[in-house]
């Protein structure tokens, strides 16, 4: 992530969703590689699980690198509600951060007794030190999970703030200020979010500048392929009518369209954006005038 500059990638996200599930499914694998020794070698750490810690505290570090701003993006197998698949996928990596939270702390206590204990010769301090780090980087990634995705996690993380457990509600606190320190948005808290990304939205499509251009707008009708121009049509007929835009968007539309005809013969006669954009406000704004115009005549007409 420090020379993420150095490689371009399509569809970063959801390379970095895909790495986060990979080296989540590998400490969910290993965990309980970390766990209290049992009492038969509660005096022995062997290579194996310090290896393994090794192998979950740099999981954790690339995890909690790789969630850093990055919102989850469940499976587009996923059926159902956008939001609760995202929701649910948040929990299960929430869920599996606060078990490795807990087997630290076990192996904490777990130590400490052992080494409290005279018949037992005293664990190697560099077991304790690799918890702390692990420990760390556990805490790091809960943060940036939850800073990247306030809007679906914090209904699952607020009740870690009442646990009755000290230490968890001290590790939540933890997750809670790093979060407040790295400057979360909590504007997608509120109730009117999507209804504000949108309106965000058609801001910026209907957007005009100071020497009346729409830059959004011709964009899209620079770039449109045939068979959405249609569609295309519809949207800023219907975007820009309801913003009192509409005469300038069939102003540059119609400058546009003269632009690139090439004769006099040919202007709106086309297949392009400006000749749907004039028919589609025809259709609309066009049916009372023909009733008006064709009604006398037709009304005159010999039962």
């Amino acid at each position: 992530m420090k020379r993420r500059d150095d490689l371009a990638f399509r569809q970063e996200m959801k390379f970095r969703n895909k790495l986060v599930e990979y080296l989540t499914d590998w400490v969910m694998g290993t965990s309980h590689q970390i766990a209290p020794p049992s009492s038969a070698d509660a005096a022995i750490l062997t290579n194996t699980s310090l290896i393994f810690r090794d192998l979950d505290q740099a999981c954790m570090e690339a995890v909690a690198a790789l969630l850093r701003g990055l919102p989850l993006q469940p499976e587009e197998s996923d059926r159902g509600d956008l939001m609760d698949a995202k929701s649910a996928l948040f929990l299960k990596y929430f869920t599996l951060f606060m078990n490795l939270l807990n087997d630290c702390i076990d192996s904490s206590e777990a130590e400490k007794e052992m080494n409290n204990t005279p018949l037992l010769p005293p664990r190697p301090r560099m077991a304790a030190g690799k918890l702390t780090a692990l420990r760390n980087a556990t805490i790091l990634a809960m943060s940036n999970l939850l800073g990247a995705n306030i809007d679906s996690g914090l209904m699952h993380s607020i009740d870690l703030g009442y646990n009755p457990d000290l230490q968890t509600r001290a590790a939540f606190m933890e997750v809670l200020t790093q979060i407040l320190q790295q400057g979360t948005e909590f504007d997608t808290l509120a109730e009117t979010v999507l209804a504000d990304r949108f309106e965000q939205l058609v801001q910026l499509v209907t957007m005009i500048s100071d020497k009346g251009e729409l830059p959004i707008a011709m964009a899209l009708a620079n770039v449109v392929t045939t068979s959405q121009m249609d569609e295309l049509a519809r949207v800023l007929v219907t975007l820009f009518d309801a913003k009192h835009l509409l005469s300038p968007l069939l102003w540059n539309m119609f400058y546009r369209e003269v632009e690139v005809s090439d004769c006099m013969q040919t202007l709106f006669r086309g297949n392009s954006l400006g000749s749907k954009i004039m028919a589609f406000c025809f259709k609309i704004y066009g049916a009372s005038y023909l009733q008006i115009a064709t009604r006398a005549p037709y009304s005159s007409t010999p039962g």
